[in-house]
């Protein structure tokens, strides 16, 4: 039987993790993140992201469940569709993470890889939302990990949090908007007064935007090497999805780990698009993580946040964007912090 996850018998030895999977084999070791190095999930309403070292637990189960089958349209350009093969299952996971802090979230977890070591022994794990079993199984042939729990032994690191944030200057009708850089994670921010705003947002290094009208300024700040600049301006060209247009407007070199970049871009969509009505371009601005490999040609886009998003007409102006040099990085988060840009 064809199974989703590679599994690796773990003995049990030195390390508190434990990983139980949904037939109830309980397998122990080490279990460490790979290069995305966070827990990201989408909670409903935002992208929130922690270190494994935050972690106590990830629990799974099933939050839909359906039995489907190959199908293929009998012709070109018509709607009816012709079925083949046996029936086979699907599932859609739900996850819970819950923090050493005592604090819960539930939702999507975005695709995660992890590395179980046991014995000197390393064997890789993909966590994925959707399940897809063969023809011919049951829900119940469906192998997923249930549950990942952390020891207690990791240290704990704190970063970020709650805050209030007021924009200097701006209008009632100004938007806010922070992205860590850290944890590559996006604020969920709540307006509380013509220009004041509460935020929850984990990590540190923070980009703010300040959007008015049709003018966004960011905070935006670091260094890059000129080869680091040549391969990311490379990799954009090479880049092929749905925007059809890149603009770089910032870039910084993490000064930790040279092989760590970010980025400011402006996405727009030049081409044909499903969408009806006057307003059918997307743009959006957004903050990317990129990682370098020893090659030229090794480079990835690893993570990627939005700031701002929006629909234009197809002639309309876009959004002016500026890097305001009375706007920085935010260091962490803390309250009564002013913005001036």
């Amino acid at each position: 039987m064809k199974h989703l996850f590679l599994f690796l018998l773990l003995t049990g030895g030195a390390f508190a993790d434990t990983v139980t999977w949904s037939n109830g084999r309980t397998w122990e070791g080490k279990v460490e993140l790979g290069d995305a190095a966070a827990v990201r999930l989408h909670d409903d309403t935002r992208v929130r992201s922690w270190g494994l070292d935050e972690v106590a637990e990830i629990t799974f189960a099933p939050a839909t469940q359906n039995m489907e089958r190959a199908w293929a349209f009998k012709e070109a350009g018509k709607t009816a569709k012709e079925f083949s093969g046996a029936p086979y299952p699907t599932m859609e996971l739900r996850a819970t993470v819950a923090l050493r802090n005592g604090g819960t979230a539930s939702g999507h977890l975005l695709t995660t890889v992890f590395y179980l070591t046991a014995s000197n022994r390393t064997e890789k794990l993909v966590l994925k939302y959707k399940l897809r079993g063969t023809e011919g199984q049951s829900y119940t042939d469906i192998k997923y990990a249930a549950s990942i729990r952390v020891g207690a032994e990791r240290s704990v690191a704190v970063d970020g949090g709650r805050g209030s944030i007021t924009v200097a200057g701006a209008g009632p009708q100004a938007e806010l908007a922070l992205v860590s850089r850290t944890r590559m994670q996006e604020a969920a921010i709540q307006k509380t007064g013509t220009n004041t705003f509460r935020v929850v947002l984990d990590g540190g290094d923070i980009v703010p935007a300040v959007k008015t009208g049709g003018r966004i300024a960011v905070g935006w700040g670091g260094e890059v090497t000129p080869a680091a600049r040549s391969r990311i301006e490379q990799g954009l060209r090479d880049l092929k999805d749905f925007f059809d247009d890149r603009r770089l407007l910032g870039i910084s070199q993490d000064p930790a780990d040279e092989t760590t970049c970010h980025t400011l871009l402006l996405l727009t969509r030049a081409g044909k698009t499903t969408m009806d009505g006057p307003n059918t371009q997307p743009w959006r601005l957004e903050v990317w993580k990129w990682r370098l490999g020893s090659e030229t040609n090794d480079i990835t886009a690893a993570t990627r946040c939005v700031l701002f998003r929006g629909i234009r007409a197809p002639e309309a102006p876009l959004p002016e964007i500026r890097l305001d040099s009375g706007l920085h990085p935010i260091a962490r988060l803390a309250d009564e912090q002013i913005l001036r840009p």
